[in-house]
């Protein structure tokens, strides 16, 4: 079979579709041994007679696997990483400490593996909102309750006339809540075997009820009693309390109790609570929709080139320029909204000892900064001359961290590369907004660029993307064209927390 356009394969083997619940979600296994064939050994690139790593076990430099350790029961994490680190710092002395960094499997879905949170908090906060939706229910029922007690203030006192206690009473208020609140729980799962398919449809998510599992039916139960406690026995007290006399008489009135007051105080509050935090968040998601990212995104169309369109990039451009609704055409070596590589195997003109720092790497030729408008701060662009094969621009934050007051005409190399700073942009979110703008440093090497940008006019994509297809069928003939909007796949980063802000509006 033909994997993507160029790589032929040979099918060895069919496994079982992974649950969907998995981390795991693939569908093609490759050997690790055939990046390593065509990443290094195929494609060995020289730079002033040095060579790129003849194979990815002697680069201490590439971090973009993930490797994964079957560990003894016993094992302790932190040591793992410290040895982990140890084997590293053997291996490339030079660099600074390595933070190894491992974490358990079972935890992967939930938290980073910087220890963060940022996966269970949403679970916090969905979990937060549940419980202030049923402060708010059982507050509305203590309240619906005290109420109608008026009603029942005649019954309760011709019993109370005809022997009956107030424990008797009391218990008899309880049972009658609870039977209350068994119907509504029953009612509740069924709506919720009924709403569970759309709930996944819209989230994107597969949970399902595991009916089977005792940690479902002792949690249920535990809410049930909880919530069970918490509503009734004011109530219930209340009504089991009720002078038969004056009740008898029609002098009896509910005193406005300081209970009372403090329950309604609490609804209002956790309602301004969730009305405060339903603005918070549609501000935020505002914020990310609208923010100014640095660069131009908006009418420019995106597809990955294979090597045998990369190569002939001069005769596509110009004849996708031949076509007046399109205005430019460039190359990049990453794509601008997932991201790219990155790198520690660097080195400058006073690097402090021990310095660790790792660079976003972006592979471009001299059309770039123009092309996304990315501004120009320091120095220069590429010119597209030999020479420019040296030169490196860097962000903000990157002079920033390496310290540099005068960064035009410093010495830097990156990985194999020696060369020099000739300009800095403008800090722009090359990556996702949840995450701070880290050192990034623009590489000129137009034949590593792979990914194709169209800028069209406002109103000329679709007669972009018929010529673009036209060009596609003369280099790929029986391969399809996998193309995407640069806006589209930047909104795309936060479809869940779309996704979840319209959940958190829904419920509040």
């Amino acid at each position: 079979m033909t994997l993507g356009i160029e790589d032929l394969c040979v099918v060895s083997g069919v496994i079982a579709d992974y649950p969907e619940n998995s981390t795991f979600q693939f569908q093609v296994l490759l050997p690790i041994s055939r990046f390593n064939e065509q990443a290094y050994i195929k494609n060995k690139t020289t730079y002033d007679n040095k060579t790129f790593l003849s194979s990815m076990d002697e680069d201490w430099s590439n971090f973009s696997f993930e490797t994964y350790l079957q560990l003894r029961p016993d094992a302790n994490l932190a040591t793992v990483s410290k040895k982990l680190q140890a084997i590293h710092e053997r291996n490339k002395p030079e660099d600074a400490p390595v933070p190894y960094v491992t974490q358990a499997l079972a935890k992967v879905h939930l938290y980073q593996m910087d220890g963060s949170d940022a996966g269970i908090d949403n679970v916090r906060v969905f979990i937060g909102v549940a419980i202030m939706i049923l402060v708010i229910a059982s507050i509305n029922y203590i309240n619906l309750s005290t109420a109608r007690s008026l009603s029942r203030a005649k019954e309760v006192g011709i019993r109370k006339v005809i022997g009956a206690g107030k424990k008797e009473l009391f218990f008899q208020f309880i049972l009658e809540t609870t039977i209350l609140f068994v119907i509504a729980s029953t009612l509740a799962l069924a709506l919720v075997f009924i709403g569970l398919p759309l709930f996944n449809n819209f989230s994107g998510k597969q949970i399902s009820l595991q009916l089977f599992n005792p940690t479902l039916w002792i949690s249920l139960l535990l809410m049930l009693l909880g919530t069970l406690v918490l509503t009734s026995v004011y109530p219930a007290l209340l009504l089991s309390r009720f002078d038969p006399i004056k009740v008898l008489k029609g002098r009896f009135t509910i005193k406005n109790s300081s209970a009372r007051k403090i329950l309604v105080v609490l609804q209002f509050t956790v309602s301004i609570i969730l009305i405060t935090l339903t603005i918070v968040i549609g501000r935020q998601l505002d914020f990310i929709k609208h923010q100014n990212l640095g660069y131009e995104k908006d009418h420019i169309i995106s597809v990955a080139m294979a090597p045998k369109m990369s190569k002939h990039f001069d005769a596509v451009k110009t004849e996708l320029l031949k076509n007046k609704d399109i205005d430019d055409v460039i190359r990049l070596g990453r794509d601008m909204v997932y991201g790219g590589a990155s790198t520690g195997d660097n080195d400058w003109e006073g690097k402090p000892s021990k310095s660790n720092l790792w660079f976003n790497m972006t592979y471009s030729d001299q059309s770039a900064l123009n092309f996304f408008k990315i501004k120009l701060t320091q120095g220069r662009n590429f010119t597209g001359s030999i020479a420019d094969s040296t030169h490196f621009i860097l962000n903000e934050t990157a002079v920033r961290e390496m310290g540099l007051k005068d960064p035009i005409g410093t010495r830097l190399r990156i990985r194999t590369v020696p060369g020099t700073i000739i300009g800095v942009v403008k800090d722009f979110n090359y990556a996702s907004a949840r995450q701070k703008i880290e050192p990034m440093v623009f590489q000129y090497s137009p034949k590593d660029c792979w990914q194709l940008y169209i800028k069209t006019t406002t109103s000329g994509t679709k007669s972009a993307l018929n010529s673009l297809q036209h060009i596609w069928k003369s280099y790929y003939d029986d391969m399809p064209m996998n193309y995407s909007f640069l806006d589209e796949s930047y909104q795309k980063q936060y479809t869940n927390e779309q996704k979840q802000g319209s959940l958190f509006n829904f419920f509040a």
